[in-house]
């Protein structure tokens, strides 16, 4: 019966957030949580895989590898935290069921290249079928809402309980690794050297995890794209942006991206 109402609900793009607590608890199978416990939540395509696999070297100081089971085993899916070895236990949870979390590690990403994005691979394991721009704005089928949406449930969580949670911008990670890495670690509480660190940055870097990223399960195979930044100015329609910002311009503003429409924007 749960599983049952949670496809519905997921099948029509409602998010779980209008059940009580309780329920969504026990939908999510998030009913064991520990006060030590992280989660690490997003919007898909937001950097969550790479994000696993820094929290997996982090927390394993023995782990000389990683790939994409690996991450499953060390940072697994929330409903497998029984399985999960480390301590504390970081569990993958797309949904922004942010009232169920103790503590929160959350990627965020411009929102215009992580719909690009999402879209991408829902459409490669044939989880949407329609145009992009019919995407931007349909809740069905997109269990775990809208960028704006996601976006500002964890907004609020940040403001409610600011030591409690970590956002990691995608962009940022790109662009200086190694002060994302320490960060991480010390929101874990967790200590790495100089070394470890350009370790794990030798060993995440998204070509060499591309290339080896080959499996017969979909989600594996097509996990990792090109991790651009800023491709949506190149790849969107002007459509699309429109739809795009006139949904997600608060949360855009918010977070330091850019509006097409700005000045900047203009005449770069």
């Amino acid at each position: 019966m749960a599983r049952s109402l949670k496809s519905w609900l997921f099948g029509h793009g409602i998010s779980l957030s209008v059940l009580r607590p309780g329920q969504r608890a026990r939908l999510l199978r998030q009913t064991d949580s520990r006060a030590s416990d992280v989660y690490l939540c997003s919007f898909p395509r937001s950097g969550n895989t790479w994000t696993r696999m820094i929290v997996a070297f982090v927390l394993d100081p023995t782990l000389d590898d990683v790939d994409l089971d690996v991450i499953d085993r060390l940072v697994p899916r929330s409903r497998e935290a029984d399985h999960s070895p480390t301590t504390p236990r970081v569990l993958k949870n797309h949904d922004p069921a942010f009232d169920l979390f103790p503590r929160v590690i959350y990627n965020v990403r411009d929102g215009r290249d992580a719909t690009l994005s999402n879209h991408a691979y829902q459409d490669r394991v044939g989880s949407y079928i329609g145009d992009r721009l019919t995407y931007i704005a349909d809740r069905a089928g997109r269990p775990f809402g809208l960028w704006h949406d996601h976006v500002r449930q964890a907004l609020a969580y940040q403001r409610r309980y600011p030591d409690r949670f970590l956002m990691l911008r995608y962009e940022d990670l790109r662009r200086d690794p190694a002060a994302q890495i320490r960060r991480v670690a010390d929101f874990l509480g967790k200590s790495v050297s100089d070394d470890r660190i350009a370790r794990i940055i030798a060993l995440t870097d998204l070509d060499r995890q591309r290339a080896r990223a080959t499996s017969d399960d979909p989600r594996k195979a097509h996990t990792l794209q090109t991790g651009a930044v800023g491709g949506w100015r190149d790849r969107m329609t002007p459509d699309e942006i429109r739809l795009f910002e006139a949904l997600s311009a608060p949360e855009l503003k918010l977070l330091g991206y850019p509006l097409s429409t700005d000045p900047q924007e203009g005449t770069g």
